[in-house]
């Protein structure tokens, strides 16, 4: 018997590690074998709002608050569903992106705030969580997929000047966010 497994059985956690590798192999293959293109326009959208709800159900009673964070959800299992927005924001961006006559519509300023309005929503309700280094890695993955999705260039300087404001503005009047920037910059201490 082992002494680190409850069960008494020493080879627990290499059954567990077959189950993950059992697991992943089932979703390469999948993955491997599924057709992107027709799912990203069947269900990108839908998996969008799905991932809203989900940020919003944070705020519920199902929310789960731990270490001043309000970030994960109940349904049995703990879940965060910040990890399913940062999925869905790529594959609606995809879509957005892959679509002619959306993309065309994308790369002026004004269909670009249509597109951007509903990661908006996201990232508010993210914000208000409050998770800020996800918003940070959104921030910079949607950058890179609206690089990609090839914008017009002066549309670079208005996303540039947008994102730099917003991150004065939460670093001038949202407390946590100046403690846990002067924390990482060594100027302070981050209490959460």
């Amino acid at each position: 018997t082992s002494k680190n497994s409850p069960d008494g059985d020493s080879y627990t956690v290499i059954k567990k590690q077959l189950m993950y590798v059992a697991l992943g192999f089932g979703c390469m293959l999948a993955a491997y074998v599924a057709n992107f293109e027709r799912l990203i326009k069947k269900f990108s959208v839908a998996y969008f709002a799905a991932s809203i709800l989900l940020l919003a159900a944070v705020f519920s009673p199902l929310g789960v608050e731990l270490n001043y964070s309000r970030r994960w959800i109940n349904l049995g299992l703990s879940i965060q569903p910040s990890e399913f927005f940062k999925t869905a924001m790529i594959l609606y961006l995809a879509y957005v992106f892959s679509n002619p006559k959306i993309k065309d519509k994308a790369r002026g300023i004004w269909g670009l705030l249509i597109v951007i309005a509903p990661i908006a929503c996201g990232m508010v309700l993210i914000f208000l969580e409050p998770h800020v280094s996800c918003l940070i890695i959104l921030g910079i993955v949607m950058v890179t997929m609206m690089v990609f999705g090839k914008l017009k260039p002066y549309m670079y300087g208005v996303l540039g000047g947008g994102i730099a404001a917003a991150g004065v503005a939460a670093y001038t009047f949202v407390p946590h966010v100046q403690k846990r920037l002067n924390s990482f910059l060594g100027s302070g201490s981050a209490e959460n």
